[in-house]
């Protein structure tokens, strides 16, 4: 039969090793305070149930997805044309338009990839946001299904005019929160 004593020092031992253990980790705290911490991506808008990152913004402004005029926020006018690239996907997979072509689908890949810049900034930015080459090849055929939609519901002819007074429309029936100013 085990001598009930003979646990005794292992016990104190384990006891003493948790908290020398959990004061290093409290200490550590001290050592490496919060303002030390690196944001790597937040949520700017909400569209509805879908989210739209910080990362999305960036993605969005870099390969110009969106509209950015000069002297705005990219960040800001990025993420207004995600809520509305957003609504309008929302339609267009409500209607469903075929799939782009693959021969079309590749040249808007190709373009996309141009927008980045060279290969390196293109990986640069993969590395900073998470764009993968699916995703950019997921936004290629987005932007081709959108545009096939815009011009089969609107036509050739059809000024701004009414398809922005259309996605205004869309925003007012929609639920969207941004975190960000004016968009």
């Amino acid at each position: 039969m085990p001598n009930p004593n003979s646990f005794a020092p292992c016990t104190l031992t384990s006891w003493a090793l948790g908290l020398g253990l959990g004061f290093g980790i409290w200490a550590l705290g001290f050592v490496f305070p919060v303002s030390s911490q690196v944001l790597l991506d937040r949520v700017v808008a909400r569209v509805n149930d879908s989210a739209i990152t910080l990362s999305d913004a960036r993605v969005a402004a870099a390969l110009r997805l969106v509209e950015v005029p000069r002297g705005e926020d990219p960040i800001v006018a990025a993420t207004r044309g995600l809520i509305e690239r957003r609504l309008i996907l929302r339609e267009v997979e409500r209607f469903a338009p075929p799939e782009p072509e693959a021969e079309l689908l590749e040249q808007e890949v190709a373009a996309l990839a141009a927008r980045a810049g060279s290969e390196s900034a293109r990986v640069a930015l993969g590395r900073e946001t998470g764009l993968t080459d699916s995703a950019l090849r997921d936004l290629a055929r987005d932007s081709l299904r959108i545009q096939a939609y815009l011009g089969e519901r609107f036509g050739a002819v059809t000024p701004g005019q009414s398809i922005e007074e259309w996605v205004r429309d869309l925003r007012r029936r929609a639920t969207v929160t941004c975190s960000l100013p004016d968009c």
